[in-house]
């Protein structure tokens, strides 16, 4: 066994190209320079439990064929760039000060990230887990990026903190068993599923009064979101340069799409008629200039019901027509005096009741004789709103029913 637990190593530590047949023990063992293991492969189990790696280390193109701790170490920039974990890897409680690249690692076990700290950038794109992976309780300050990942099994995003300070990046993301995996807490103008098929996954996103997911926040803004916050505006400018390329109102209603029929799997209805009204309003807005009566149409839809999705609207809507519209037959032609007014909307009930009675389509004025003289144009115009309106309320109220 390599036993160097505890020790202290003031000078920079090469271990590259090195072979490690048997147990290799750095718990506790702190390197106060560089550290370099490029290359080097262990054969039995590597435990760095509680290790401080105060300057860069080097792990690239390192082969871990026992299981691998690195629970509760401590790193400067870490770079696991291509390395290679062949049993379990355990980083709970590690902390990454600085930058964490795990750029083309392979995780062939399971792998444990439960509570571990990012300080800065989190990068794990083109890497593959072939276990499970597990991102639990884990702390991102920067943004942690799993574009063109693969999670060949379980893959865990828990996140029950109040605040979510970094970003997820999912850009072509494979998740290949999306009914075992989970992304729960992260708040949706904190995360990019850009080109990611995420059907099949229990999403339960945090609550938040921002509406955009942050795909649409970097292609409405671009580095302006946080401006009072020169590192928040940093990490949306690094966001813009690396997914802004994929970034269009097609790929931009399609993750709208994607994340909506998530959240009806699961069951989430008011969070995802949310997201379909982006999507509609997306939709709306990729029309062309020639289709203005289609345009029309898309924005009453969306201000009578929000498309299909607001009970409250039609029959605010209903009542408007119905108590306003007898006020305005009672003052045409307008009344020559305050007492004439007055007397008029006396007569309000019985005008309210033959408003009603056309809106709901069952009589004409022309049956009702003190409303005789009203020109047919009113009339018209409140058989259409009625059947607009009532239509709306009819999609609405199915909608709410077929959910249940």
């Amino acid at each position: 066994m390599a036993d160097f637990d505890g020790v202290v190593f003031e000078d920079k530590a090469l271990f590259q190209f090195a072979t490690f047949t048997k147990s290799a023990w750095f718990s506790s063992a702190e390197f106060q320079k560089e550290a370099e293991f490029t290359r080097t492969t262990f054969r039995e189990e590597a435990v760095f439990i509680g290790a401080r790696f105060k300057e860069k280390t080097w792990f690239r193109n390192v082969t871990f064929q026992g299981y691998t701790l690195f629970t509760d170490a401590v790193f400067g920039d870490a770079f696991f760039t291509r390395t290679t974990f062949q049993g379990e890897a355990m980083f709970d409680g590690a902390v990454f000060q600085t930058t964490a690249k795990f750029v083309g690692a392979q995780f062939h076990k399971s792998a444990f990230f439960i509570e571990a700290i990012f300080e800065s950038e989190a990068d794990f794109s083109i890497s593959v887990f072939y276990g499970g992976a597990f991102f639990i309780q884990c702390s991102f300050s920067g943004v942690a990026n799993f574009a063109y990942t693969t999670f060949d099994n379980q893959a865990i995003f828990i996140n029950l903190s109040n605040g979510f300070p970094g970003y997820l990046v999912f850009l072509s993301t494979a998740f290949k068993k999306p009914t075992i995996s989970q992304i729960i807490g992260y708040p949706l103008s904190r995360v990019s599923f850009m080109t990611t098929d995420i059907e099949g996954i229990l999403l339960v996103p945090a609550r938040e009064e921002e509406e955009d997911i942050l795909d649409e926040i970097i292609l409405k803004k671009g580095g302006q979101k946080g401006a009072d916050e020169p590192s928040e505006e940093d990490l949306i400018t690094q966001l813009k340069h690396q997914l802004g390329p994929y970034i269009t109102q097609e790929t931009l209603q399609f993750e709208y799409k994607l994340i909506r029929k998530c959240l009806e799997v699961n069951r989430m209805f008011t969070e995802a008629a949310d997201f379909f009204v982006r999507e509609m309003r997306l939709a709306r807005q990729r029309l062309p200039r020639r289709n203005f009566l289609e345009k029309i149409a898309h924005c009453l839809y969306d201000i009578l019901s929000r498309y299909g999705e607001s009970i409250n609207r039609p029959i605010l809507f209903a009542l408007s027509v119905n108590l306003l519209t007898p006020i305005l037959l009672l003052l045409l032609p307008p009344p020559n005096s305050f007492d004439i007014t007055i007397s008029r909307l006396s007569e309000y009930p019985k005008y309210l009741e033959a408003v009603f009675a056309v809106f709901m389509q069952v009589r004409s004025f022309k049956d009702i004789e003190f409303m005789k003289n009203v020109p047919v144009i009113i009339e018209i115009l409140i058989r259409i709103f009625a059947i607009i309106i009532l239509g709306n309320l009819f999609v609405a109220v199915r909608r709410r029913l077929e959910r249940r």
